[in-house]
């Protein structure tokens, strides 16, 4: 009888000491898989600061530290690493959308490393700008997924907690991406070069911008790519019809210099201005989602099943998001993206995340 007691107290030690082990372990999953989403977001925001030729060389730095970090961390969460406090992932969906991540991670990072390398121009901010969100979206998924997968060995609505503190981190380096994205509008310069060297950019983007002309509202807009489509087709002719004499090369180079300048500055002003149409309303929706989940967190809410916490310190941490965030928002909703306002934006920005990194490292240490 004595020896089954025993044995009892011992199975019962060790169990406890095994949920304790996977509580420990899913809250630091879930965590750093969150991380990896503010990663996504955070090496986009670099790439494009450099880009934009701010501070080359320390966010050159940065972005391939932010390279180095997200890599490790992706097959950490894979393979396991001891170091990361990361157990190798058992789940065959979660390994299968894991391994969709990495495939994509390798045709990001490549455009990546050309930033980091210092070959950047329009073609790589366009390949900046489409390749981070199906990324993003991917790591996503793999948080839910590790949510659903540990919210039974943690308190009760935990992992959501800090699946939504997580995102936070996410959505502050996505709308300063954004922001940067709508500063880094398409120049000039790059279209006269096309139009010097055969026009396929040029002809490229305006037939982009023809098939979206249904979708755009703005009758200004409208007009004015209907009048780059005439110059384009005035080109052509002119092109066709010049004749082949020294005569007709002068006249030709006199009216192409001034077509390619005309049509340049006009098709810049449209792409600009829909790329910035586009871009502000993903900004404001980004800049809505995060607010709304600030004051979940802060006050509660019971259709994201989010209760107010009674811990003084992260109520204190929280509070000090709040205060960072009042300073930043009016950048944000203001679409600010004069010198001043980038400027301001980036010396909040970083404390702004690593406030509410402790946040989520706080909640991850919640029993």
């Amino acid at each position: 009888m004595i020896q089954f007691a025993y044995a009892l107290i011992v199975s019962m030690v060790l169990s406890s000491n095994l949920s304790a082990q996977m509580s420990q372990s899913g809250t630091t999953v879930i965590n750093l898989a969150g991380k990896q989403r503010m990663l996504t977001q955070k090496m986009s925001k670099e790439a494009l600061l450099i880009i934009k030729g701010i501070e080359v060389e320390k966010n050159q730095a940065d972005l391939q530290k932010t390279i180095t970090l997200f890599d490790k961390t992706l097959h950490g969460l894979r393979n396991g690493d001891e170091a990361m406090g990361l157990p190798p992932t058992q789940d065959p969906q979660i390994l299968k959308q894991l391994d969709q991540s990495i495939k994509l991670w390798h045709l990001f990072e490549k455009f990546l490393k050309q930033v980091v390398e210092g070959r950047v121009d329009q073609n790589t901010l366009k390949a900046v700008e489409m390749a981070n969100m199906p990324l993003l979206e991917m790591m996503n998924k793999t948080v839910h997924q590790y949510e659903t997968l540990y919210e039974s060995s943690l308190s009760p609505n935990l992992a959501k907690t800090i699946n939504l503190a997580g995102r936070e981190r996410m959505l502050i380096q996505k709308m300063t991406k954004e922001l940067l994205l709508i500063a880094n509008h398409v120049e000039s310069d790059t279209f006269i070069k096309s139009l010097q060297g055969g026009g396929n950019l040029f002809h490229a983007k305006l037939s982009e911008l023809m098939q979206d002309l249904e979708t755009i509202k703005d009758p200004k807009l409208v007009s004015q790519l209907k009048e780059v489509q005439r110059l384009w087709k005035e080109y052509q002719e002119i092109i066709l019809n010049t004749e082949l004499s020294s005569h007709g090369a002068q006249h030709f180079n006199k009216k192409e210099k001034e077509m390619i300048q005309k049509m340049s500055r006009e098709l810049v002003a449209v792409a600009k201005r829909i790329d910035e149409q586009h871009y502000q309303i993903h900004l404001g929706e980004t800049e809505e989602l995060f607010d709304s989940t600030l004051k979940a967190l802060i006050h509660g809410d019971t259709q994201l099943g989010i209760t107010p916490t009674k811990d003084p310190t992260i109520q204190e941490a929280l509070h000090r998001v709040e205060e960072l965030w009042q300073e930043y928002r009016p950048i944000i909703v203001n679409v600010d993206t004069s010198p001043q306002a980038l400027r301001k934006a980036m010396e909040i920005n970083m404390p702004l995340l690593q406030a509410m990194d402790k946040v989520v490292k706080l909640y991850e240490a919640q029993p």
